[in-house]
């Protein structure tokens, strides 16, 4: 029998994101044999003991969207939880390397461990806590810090990079910092200090951080290079030696209506890149999902290639660095292109430390 003959249950458990306890299905008119038939058959899904799933809405739910289900099954019967570390980041809507097989949640030493979860027996003050979609969760800044000092750093970066790219600030994240000790301050601190709101996605975030593990000098993100009236813009930037990095994830290709002239247009783009002398380097999360030694070989070839040849920017290029409205540029990338200016590089439009701009994002 579908929900939908069941309306009572429907309203009920569209209301709370498909999710409703045993003891609230009773109030909604069902037994427990009744429970029991709609999950044989399927209707229900039993996340954990006393919580249940609209199959319905489960059935088409992303990952994401079933880990927050889950955590919300948790909150529902154990109201005194609260969702931590990488569960706090999915249901923040956060990218995350990989989503936790069950909700990580903070509860007192003096509560019983749950089924179907990880507890963290975390001390919160109410500062720390939040709600997000009916979830209760740690806010946005103790989220991300909390995920930086226990992910893998190219991990964390991923997470890093998009909250900052949301608009939370360094002074938010810093303010966190202060209370994490030994070796999760020293990860959180250095995801945190690499952190750059200008990567778009979580395959660039993690390409940059396996660069940086494998020695590479850390690239600029997504500057965008101007030619008389063409103008590109390159997911990766060492700007001193001409070389472009380009992440190709396959929603690159499926922008739009999906044209099936997307690759005959980026083949354009890189013959454009090419023609100014840039060398330009691809990879694919394959390339960079364990570690980073292909992206390594292949910055190392084309580093050969440009410094046997001499590489020089053509005079009638400038190179620019968009500013997404009311996200702040880090001091890191703001100090590295003035240096690069100074230095004779076509570096323009350099924003200052205190400003936000209201460009439109390219």
């Amino acid at each position: 029998m579908a929900l939908e003959n069941l309306p009572r249950v429907a309203a009920l458990m569209g209301a709370q994101h498909g999710v409703a306890t045993r003891h609230q299905l009773h109030s909604a008119g069902l037994s427990d044999r009744r429970i029991s038939t709609l999950v044989k058959r399927r209707c229900l899904i039993r996340l954990r003991p006393g919580a249940y799933a609209d199959e319905a809405i489960w059935s088409t739910a992303t990952m994401a969207a079933r880990h927050a289900m889950s955590l919300l099954g948790i909150q529902l019967s154990a109201p005194d939880t609260v969702g931590v570390v990488l569960t706090a980041a999915v249901a923040w809507g956060l990218p995350v390397r990989r989503i936790p097989e069950r909700p990580v949640v903070a509860r007192d030493r003096d509560k019983p461990v749950l089924k179907r979860a990880d507890v963290r027996r975390i001390a919160l003050s109410r500062a720390d806590v939040t709600s997000n979609a009916d979830l209760r969760i740690t806010t946005l800044p103790r989220t991300v810090v909390d995920v930086a000092g226990e992910a893998a750093f190219p991990d964390a970066l991923i997470t890093v990079d998009a909250a900052l790219r949301r608009g939370v600030t360094r002074k938010q994240l810093d303010a966190q910092l202060t209370r994490l000790v030994g070796a999760k301050a020293h990860r959180a601190n250095a995801a945190i200090e690499a952190g750059d709101p200008a990567s778009e996605s979580a395959l660039e975030s993690l390409s940059r951080g396996r660069g940086i593990e494998a020695g590479l000098p850390p690239p600029l993100c997504n500057l965008v290079i101007r030619r008389g009236g063409r103008w590109g813009r390159v997911d990766e930037l060492w700007l001193p030696l001409g070389i472009v990095g380009e992440a190709d994830g396959r929603l690159k290709y499926q922008e739009g209506t999906g044209s099936p002239d997307a690759l005959w247009l980026e083949k354009q783009r890189q013959d454009w890149l090419e023609d100014m002398g840039l060398a330009v380097l691809r990879w694919g999360f394959h390339d960079v999902a364990d570690d980073g030694q292909v992206l390594s070989a292949k910055y190392g070839r084309a580093a050969l290639r440009q410094k046997r040849y001499g590489f020089t920017w053509p005079d009638d290029v400038t190179i620019e660095l968009p500013q997404l409205p009311g996200v702040q540029v880090p001091q890191r990338v703001i100090d590295e292109l003035r240096l690069l200016q100074l230095a004779g590089y076509p570096v323009v439009g350099i924003p200052t430390s205190d400003r936000l701009s209201d460009v439109a994002r390219f």
